[in-house]
């Protein structure tokens, strides 16, 4: 019975493990290729994320540098203008003298040939000649501040026009350098972006082989780290003579006939829109005001001069009057004397009456060209015309608004990596695109007015990562 039972048992448990043992084998199977998969994937969220990362400080830091070159290239301008205004200020103080002066002289000149005038007769003949002698003196006087008013004018008006080419040229070659240094920025963010996002591990040493056929020749090529590397240069070649669109993407097709991408969407707002502060007049009006008191100078110091010489000339006649007089059947000649005196006088006095006529317009056009130079206007420029006086750049505008908005100072870049799964039979892989984003700001303390680029300067433009994948750094 023993016996029995025994063989009984043995026969009812034979094989009972194996269909236990081939559940367990397939479920550890799934879990070891589960994660295979989810370890590529955190693999791949890695990669994504150091080239999103390594692509945004890039970018930033070359855009740092920019903009610390931009606020250096600003304190010269501001120093410039400093130094060109003070200077030109005082050229107008010694100016404004010279043309009261003027004045002062031709009025002195208009007073004393007026009494020269009532003493032109042959009795007071003598007082007359002292008076037209007083009236050239002063006219003389008056001609040679007019003389140094319009030269003084004259060297305002070449600093003027020296300043402004200068201060354009200095802008000019800024923009130029903004330009250069943002597609530059722009190239790095590619660049390192494709670099650090693990490409090179997964292509083929060397470069692709000649007799590669169709289909898809162009993804099999790109399957070899020789052509990834043409692929950088050429991004790197591009970017110093055109801007590189906001995406760039490499694909590849590996010895399995799988596809892979990794694209990389880099955005960095353009730097070719400035806030200037600029003069209140532009070019054109401050050097028409420059001209007119320079023209009418000229004519003053002409006819001041023609004046001094009609004065000189009836001082002449009436010291020929005053012997006439004198002598024994002189009355006509003294008479006649006089009365040429008298009209040299007068033509004198008409020259001087025109230049003091004019002094109202010199004083106001004075006054325009003064205040033609102060800092008394914001310019939104996008194209460098050349029109107006720059003093100095306010910022660095926001290029999609016509308000005045700053320039955000950031670099944004998203990295998508798409791989296609394999084909195993019974088991089949497929991966999610991975999506990674980090955002840079280079704002650092750095500062375009009042310029701040270095630690000398109480700050600088410096990048720093503040979110990735949608979280705020600088909130945590």
């Amino acid at each position: 019975m023993f016996i029995c039972f025994s063989k009984n048992k043995f026969r009812h448990e034979k094989g009972q493990l194996v269909p236990i043992f081939i559940i367990v084998l397939v479920v550890l199977i799934i879990m070891a290729m589960v994660s295979v998969n989810l370890s590529k994937v955190a693999m791949t969220k890695t990669y994504g994320a150091n080239g999103a990362d390594a692509g945004a400080l890039a970018g930033g830091a070359t855009m740092a540098n920019l903009f610390n070159g931009i606020a250096k290239t600003n304190s010269s301008l501001e120093a410039y203008y400093e130094m060109f205004l003070a200077e030109a200020l005082v050229s107008f103080g010694i100016a404004l003298t010279n043309l009261i002066a003027a004045e002062t002289a031709a009025t002195a000149a208009t007073t004393a040939a007026a009494s020269a005038l009532a003493n032109a007769n042959p009795t007071m003949v003598d007082l007359a000649m002292g008076f037209a002698g007083q009236a050239s003196a002063s006219a003389t006087l008056s001609a040679t501040n007019f003389k140094a008013f319009y030269r003084k004018i004259f060297t305002i008006e070449v600093a003027v026009l020296a300043f402004w080419y200068a201060q354009w040229q200095t802008y000019d070659d800024l923009r130029t350098s903004a330009e250069k240094n943002y597609r530059y920025a722009k190239g790095y963010v590619y660049t390192f972006a494709f670099v650090n996002s693990g490409i090179s591990n997964k292509l083929k040493s060397g470069s692709a082989p000649e007799d590669i056929a169709e289909p898809n020749k162009v993804l099999k090529e790109h399957n070899y780290q020789g052509n990834f590397s043409t692929f950088l240069t050429g991004i790197s070649d591009y970017s110093k003579t055109g801007r590189l669109p906001d995406v760039e993407t490499y694909g590849w097709m590996d010895g399995q006939e799988r596809e892979h991408y990794v694209t990389v969407n880099g955005h960095i707002d353009p730097v070719d829109n400035f806030d200037l502060q600029v003069c209140l007049f532009p070019l054109a009006v401050e050097e028409a005001d420059l001209i007119t008191l320079m023209a009418l100078g000229i004519t003053n110091f002409d006819e001041m001069t023609s004046a001094a010489a009609s004065f000189k000339e009836a001082t002449i006649h009436f010291l020929v009057a005053c012997k006439c007089c004198k002598m024994p059947h002189g009355a006509a000649c003294c008479g006649s004397e006089a009365l040429l005196g008298a009209k040299s006088v007068a033509i004198g006095t008409v020259l001087v009456d025109s230049a003091l006529s004019t002094m109202g317009i010199m004083y106001a056009t004075y006054g325009l060209a003064v205040i033609g130079i102060t800092p008394a206007r914001d310019l939104r420029d996008n194209e460098s015309d050349m029109v107006d006086i720059i003093c100095w750049i306010n910022d660095v505008n926001d290029p999609n608004t016509s308000s005045r908005k700053a320039h955000n100072r950031l670099v944004t870049v998203k990295t998508t990596q798409s791989h296609q799964g394999g084909d195993l039979g019974l088991w089949q892989t497929a991966y999610p695109d991975i999506v990674s984003d980090s955002v840079v700001n280079f704002k650092g303390h750095g500062s375009i007015d009042p310029p701040k680029f270095s630690k000398e300067t109480g700050g600088a433009f410096d990048a720093d990562i503040t979110s990735t994948d949608k979280i705020n750094i600088e909130n945590q």
